[in-house]
């Protein structure tokens, strides 16, 4: 037996028969010595264990990397593009295409109109609706809201109008007042509804027009700060020849005089070519005659168009498009495109309660937008003025805190109880 590990290795190497290519290695090993011996298999070793970039990394193909390029130029664009529609929307120069007259602590009667395409595939989708609706904004509740394509037949009308009154807690049944009204739709197409806030100023809600009820075309009738007020849903077809027959057939319809009215929906048109499309094939291709007419039948002007410029610039019709726009789509060739679908009408005796309009984002993954009218009674504006939030000191701080109030009070105190201080000086020094 061996008892020296170089003794070994020379004896291996020794014995070890020649090779093709390897044997003078082999015997030179031997006659060099055991330490380049072991020096000669620690480096044959080290060159097995050698690793190439493809054992750390995946190898990506040339298709790969650009599918990859690709999808992160698109995601990037996207998230571009919302940063750009955002930073319209908080543009603060004067534009010119807003109301002015909302003040910021203004509390608004908030009329909604949206799309909701079957509420979703799932029940938490139709939830998450629901909740969205009774959402409290600063300028307070949605006061009444109108839908469109709920896809809610009519065994299904009890189910969803017991959900909404439920969902503000309120018992539901034969003896309990109705909270929302539906007008089913057809074969899972179409279908309207108007929903109202049971603790809001739209009192004594009833259905109205009801001979002419579809799954198109609804109305209410309620009060409103004790002025009678008409609610018209309206979610027009959006093929031409029933869209045109749609509306001639509601010109026939007579809306009372002394009423507030307001016509709100998706008509699925647009009159206003530059202004209410960021893209068009045709001129006219999206308009209506019979709309036109059926406005001037009615006598309802659109609150948002009134006050539109003569001739835009582009920085304002951006953002026009931006603050007004309820429907994005894409066109191919071209990117995205937008449209005003969703909007509201309101007749003369209405139009001074207007004082603002904003498009608000769906709660669900949706293709529309909400378009939303804000109402204030012209002679009584609510306003609600939130105090300025004050939090404590945090406790390694309060001694400092208390020494640095209580001189700025002794400072007040001695200006104030100088000689010939008026009482503006004082009032400036203590704001």
């Amino acid at each position: 037996m061996c008892h020296n590990t170089s003794d070994a290795i020379s004896m291996r190497y020794q014995r070890a028969p020649l090779r093709e290519g390897r044997g003078m290695d082999t015997l030179e090993g031997a006659s060099a010595g055991p330490r380049a011996i072991v020096a000669t298999a620690q480096s044959r070793q080290r060159q097995v264990r050698q690793r190439r970039l493809g054992d750390f990394f995946p190898i990506v193909t040339g298709v790969a990397k650009a599918k990859q390029t690709r999808n992160r130029f698109r995601a990037d664009r996207r998230k571009r593009l919302m940063q750009l529609r955002e930073e319209e929307r908080v543009v603060m120069d004067p534009l010119g295409v807003r109301s002015t007259g909302l003040h910021p602590t203004d509390q608004t009667f908030g009329c909604v109109t949206q799309n909701v395409n079957g509420f979703g595939a799932r029940a938490s989708d139709r939830d998450a609706w629901f909740r969205s609706l009774r959402t409290q904004s600063d300028h307070g509740r949605n006061g009444v809201i109108l839908l469109q394509e709920t896809h809610v037949e009519g065994p299904e009308v009890v189910k969803f109008t017991d959900l909404f009154a439920s969902g503000w807690g309120f018992r539901t049944g034969p003896q309990c007042p109705t909270r929302s009204f539906w007008s089913p739709a057809l074969g899972k197409k179409a279908g309207v509804a108007i929903l109202v806030d049971p603790y809001g100023e739209f009192k004594d809600v009833t259905p109205c027009l009801e001979d002419q009820w579809s799954q198109h075309f609804m109305a209410v009738r309620g009060h409103l700060n004790g002025r009678p007020l008409v609610v018209i849903n309206v979610y027009a077809p959006h093929q031409i020849p029933q869209r045109e027959r749609f509306f001639r057939r509601l010109a026939t319809i007579e809306l009372p005089s002394d009423a507030l009215v307001a016509v709100g929906g998706d008509f699925n048109c647009t009159l206003d070519e530059e202004a209410d499309q960021s893209y068009t094939t045709r001129a006219g291709a999206h308009d209506s005659i019979a709309l036109r007419n059926l406005l001037v039948t009615w006598g309802v002007i659109d609150p948002v168009a009134a006050v539109r410029p003569k001739q835009w610039r582009p920085d304002q019709l951006r953002r026009h498009h931006t603050e007004t726009h309820t429907y994005h789509y894409p066109v191919a060739g071209h990117g995205d495109a937008s449209s005003r679908l969703d909007r509201w009408y309101v007749n003369r005796l209405l139009r001074a309660w207007v004082v603002g309009w904003e498009v608000v984002a769906p709660a669900v993954s949706a293709d529309h937008h909400a378009a939303k009218l804000h109402l204030q009674q012209p002679d009584d504006p609510v306003r609600v003025r939130k105090a300025a939030t004050v939090h404590p000191p945090p406790r390694f701080a309060e001694d400092l805190v208390k020494q640095h109030t209580q001189g700025l009070l002794q400072q007040f105190l001695e200006r104030v109880s100088a000689d010939g201080v008026e009482a503006g000086e004082m009032a400036k020094w203590w704001g």
